[in-house]
C-alpha cells in the first residue's frame, strides 16, 4: 500500500517555520496529506527526545507524521529508528538535500549526493532496518545534474516507499528557477511514488506540476507559509468545489495566530519580532506590488510599529488574498532557515 494518496500535498519541513505550532494553525485552516518534521541530525550517542516526539505527534493530529533524520553514520541511524519506529508515525524521511554548508561539508544532507557509494550503503542499511515505510528527500546533484542517473539507480535499489525531488542542485540553495524536466525524468525512470518540491507557489502551480510532469503529488513549504488555506483549496479543487480566498484581514489575524500559536507573546521584544519577520519574510512579497509593506516590515524596530504596519496595510482590508508572490520581489534568501543543531 503506498504510503500517500494520489495527488496529495505534504508540508515540507522548514527550519524555525513549518514546526508543530505551525501544524496546529494549519490543522484550523486546512489540514495537508502528511507533516514532515524538520530534520532531526543523527551523529553517535545521539537519541531521540521522546517529549519532542511526543508534541509532534500531538500537533499532527489525525494527519499522518513522518520524521525526517539526517546523518552518516549507520548505527547512530538505526539505533534512532528503532526508537521511532516505536511511536506511531507514518514513516522515516531521509535528508539527503539540505543545502547549508555547515551541514553538507560534514558529508550529511546534500553532503551526501558527493558521495554516492556512502549514499548508496547508508539508504540500504535504512531500508533494511525500517519496519515503517522509508521516505528519501533528494536533490538533482550536488553542483550539477551530471550524476543524477546514478542517484536514480540507487533509489530504485533501494525501493523506498516514497521520494521527495527538490527540482536544484546543492549548490543552488533555493536561487533560480527549479529545472522542473528532472522531477519529470525521475518519475519515469523510478518504481514508486515521487513528490515534486521546489518553487510550487499556487493552486495553479499543483495542477501544471502534476500534468507536466507525472508526479504522484507535491511537497510546499515557502507557499504554505505564505498561505496557509492552500491545502483546503487544493481540496476544493479536486472535489470541484469553488475555491476559498481569504481576505487580507484574514492574514492579518492569521499573523496573530503565529504569534499566539508559537507562543513570542512570552518573549522578549526583540526575539519575538524576529520571529514574526521569519514568517513576513514570505508572506510580504504577496501583498503589494510596489514592496511597501515588506520594505516598512523589514525596518520594523518594535512590535507596535509591526502590528501598526500590519494593520495598515491588512486589519481592516476585505479584498481577496490569493497568496502569489509579486515576480519583482523575493524573501531574503538567508531568511531561509535558522538551525538549532
Amino acid at each position: 500500500m503506498i504510503p500517500f494518496p494520489k495527488n496529495g500535498l505534504a508540508l515540507a519541513p522548514m527550519r524555525a517555520l513549518t514546526q508543530p505550532p505551525f501544524w496546529r494553525i494549519l490543522n484550523r485552516y486546512g489540514t495537508p496529506d502528511a507533516y514532515f518534521s524538520e530534520f532531526i541530525r543523527v551523529h553517535e550517542n545521539f537519541r531521540v527526545d521522546p517529549k519532542m516526539i511526543d508534541t509532534a505527534l500531538e500537533s499532527a493530529g489525525n494527519c499522518p507524521l513522518w520524521i525526517q533524520l539526517m546523518g552518516n553514520d549507520p548505527k547512530a541511524l538505526e539505533q534512532n529508528v528503532r526508537i521511532l519506529e516505536t511511536y506511531p508515525i507514518a514513516g522515516i524521511d531521509f535528508n539527503v538535500g539540505c543545502p547549508v554548508p555547515k551541514i553538507f561539508k560534514k558529508q550529511a544532507g546534500g553532503g551526501l549526493l558527493r558521495d554516492l557509494p556512502l549514499l548508496r550503503d547508508l539508504l540500504l542499511h535504512l531500508r533494511s532496518v525500517c519496519t515503517k515505510p522509508l521516505s528519501v528527500k533528494f536533490r538533482i546533484g550536488f553542483n550539477s545534474a551530471e550524476h543524477f542517473d546514478e542517484i536514480l539507480a540507487i533509489l530504485n535499489e533501494v525501493q523506498p516507499a516514497l521520494v521527495t525531488l527538490h527540482a536544484r542542485t546543492v549548490t543552488d540553495l533555493y536561487r533560480g528557477k527549479p529545472r522542473y524536466e528532472y522531477i519529470k525524468i525521475a518519475c519515469r525512470q523510478l518504481s514508486f511514488p515521487l513528490l515534486a518540491n521546489g518553487n510550487i507557489e499556487t493552486v495553479q502551480d499543483i495542477q501544471s506540476i502534476l500534468k507536466n510532469t507525472g508526479c504522484y503529488g507535491a511537497m510546499l513549504g515557502r507557499a504554505a507559509v505564505r498561505n496557509p488555506w492552500i491545502f483546503q483549496q487544493w481540496n476544493e479543487y479536486k472535489n470541484h468545489q469553488p475555491a476559498t480566498y481569504p481576505t487580507f484581514a484574514d492574514v492579518y489575524y492569521y499573523l496573530q495566530d503565529l504569534f499566539l500559536e508559537f507562543g513570542w507573546a512570552g518573549k522578549d521584544e526583540l526575539s519575538a519580532l524576529g520571529c514574526l519577520k521569519r514568517f513576513t519574510n514570505y508572506i510580504g512579497p504577496a501583498i503589494d506590488e510596489n514592496g511597501a509593506f515588506l520594505h516598512q516590515i523589514r525596518t520594523a524596530n518594535s512590535l507596535k510599529t509591526f502590528w501598526s504596519i500590519c494593520a495598515t496595510f491588512l486589519q481592516n482590508n476585505p479584498l481577496p488574498y490569493y497568496g502569489q508572490p509579486f515576480a519583482n520581489l523575493h524573501a531574503q534568501p538567508n531568511k531561509e532557515g535558522v538551525f538549532r543543531n
